[in-house]
């Protein structure tokens, strides 16, 4: 058994050991493409903030309040991407701390499970890119490990509406503010301060109820909603088997939806097994309500919720399965343990290593291919003073990210033709998905713009959309009144 006290020295060296493999190994690339479009608009925001720098990023609506815990390292490493990351590896490492902490509390006998399932979860290609995006996965599944601990530290020996209290309405505003599927923990917290009241912590269930009802709508309301392209209404059975496959790499073909409905086969089995757990446990009661709710934005952060619960509550139902096999021997207690865990660990490693060689053979998905073409081959050289590039993006913080220059949100579509370039008067460069439904009467006024706007690039992505603006010098201070008027970053 690990001593308890040591339980922190195994995991720094864990940590360092895990970090150094991925960094070692290129599984994280030191450059902006592919960064989702949340964490490129907070880098922006902070990297903007920090070195005093006016940018349009105030266009591209309100940031997450990943912001706040991305704020010493912008301050320390401002425009590092390298920095960034290490620093969402590092959120990662702790969330997979947190929950390997909960399995195990006052019982050290699920320890071997809670080894297993945080080693799983560290090499599943899921996590690597989830970390390599940079996505609110990371940061999620560390709220809801943390939010176990903090409600037990607050119902235990919290104050009323000490600094326990607070901090929890905090960490709410910080969940709620990433994903829909955090609208789990205020759920959460209301389900169980309303079951377990009682005469002594009255004062705690009203405070707790108000509070997380009042931060929950001043988050959402802050921010109109999650605005930064969520995946809304997909097949969630699909992104569990390109999860599970690729990691949602979005390169190659979309993986046998066989994986997916064995995959949520077993979630459903494991949710009714636990049942009675899941009205008890704060943190199993997180992850089912999470994983219900968010089913309306099933990307990779509700996936990596998914198989969070599928590895912390699967592999303790296996080695209890296990053990019902009457025999004495290794093979006979832990042989299926034993021939699951490692097919799953090799399955893991063989396709972060098809990962690297994306990474080497400059591998990327549609949408940061159409960005990365824009930025390449229709951006002026950063020498060039002279000739503008003003952007007008579906993915701003992206395109801002990546191309370095000025960029605007998209534009919404006009009356005609004729009033989308007087809205536009001053972009260079348009860049959108042409297949998205909310884009089509866009698409029409550019078809009616023949002769001023020339689609230079074609892409299963999307296009490009060149703007001639003759006898007009496109700088920032000539853009529509409709846009923010910007400094070249």
């Amino acid at each position: 058994m690990i001593p308890p006290i040591s339980r922190r020295y195994y995991a720094l060296a864990a940590l360092v050991v895990w970090g150094a493999a991925i960094l070692s190994f290129g599984l994280l690339r030191f450059n902006t493409i592919g960064i989702e479009e949340g964490a490129a608009k907070d880098l922006l925001m902070l990297w903007s903030v920090v070195d005093k720098i006016a940018s349009p990023v105030g266009t591209f609506g309100t940031p997450d309040l990943r912001t706040l815990l991305l704020l010493p390292v912008t301050l320390y490493w401002s425009g590092s991407i390298i920095a960034a990351k290490v620093f969402t590896m590092i959120v990662m490492f702790g969330a997979v701390f947190l929950l390997f902490q909960w399995r195990t509390k006052n019982n050290n006998a699920n320890q071997e499970a809670a080894l297993l399932a945080s080693a799983l979860l560290l090499i599943l290609p899921l996590t690597i890119t989830q970390i390599d995006t940079m996505s609110t996965a990371p940061y999620l599944l560390l709220m809801f490990a943390f939010a176990h601990w903090l409600h037990g530290a607050y119902s235990e020996k919290g104050r009323h509406l000490g600094g326990w209290y607070f901090t929890q309405l905090f960490t709410v505003m910080i969940a709620v503010s990433l994903h829909p599927a955090a609208l789990a923990y205020p759920l959460a917290l209301a389900w169980h301060w309303h079951r377990n009241k009682n005469e002594n912590q009255i004062h705690k269930t009203k405070s707790v109820l108000i509070g997380t009802l009042m931060v929950t709508t001043l988050i959402i309301a802050f921010r109109m909603g999650w605005q930064d392209g969520l995946a809304w209404m997909s097949n969630p059975i699909q992104t569990l088997s390109d999860a599970f496959a690729n990691g949602l790499t979005g390169v190659g073909e979309p993986a046998s939806i066989t994986i997916g409905l064995i995959v949520i086969t077993l979630i459903a089995c494991i949710l009714y097994r636990d049942r009675q757990r899941i009205a008890t446990d704060f943190l199993t009661t997180l992850l089912a309500l999470g994983l219900i709710i968010g089913l309306v934005a099933a990307d990779g952060t509700w996936a990596l919720l998914a198989y969070t619960l599928l590895l912390y509550r699967g592999i303790p139902i296996l080695i209890e399965l296990n053990q019902k096999i009457k025999s004495e021997s290794l093979v006979g207690q832990r042989g299926l343990v034993i021939v699951t865990t490692f097919l799953l660990a090799t399955t893991f490693m063989l396709i972060n290593k098809a990962y690297v060689h994306n990474h080497a053979m400059e591998l990327y998905s549609d949408r940061d291919t159409l960005i990365n073409t824009l930025c390449i081959d229709h951006s002026p050289d950063p020498d060039d003073k002279e000739t503008p590039f003003v952007v007008a993006s579906q993915w701003p913080a992206q395109t801002m990210l990546n191309c370095r220059g000025v960029v605007f949100p998209l534009p919404k579509a006009a009356a005609d033709g004729p009033t989308l370039a007087k809205n536009i008067k001053g972009i260079t460069h348009l860049v959108f998905d042409h297949n998205k439904e909310s884009n089509k009467a866009l698409a029409v006024n550019i078809a009616e713009l023949s002769g001023i706007a020339q689609t230079v690039v074609l892409q299963t992505g999307g296009v490009v959309i060149s703007i001639r603006q003759p006898k007009i010098s496109s700088t920032p201070e000539k853009i529509s009144k409709n846009l923010s008027t910007p400094a070249e970053i």
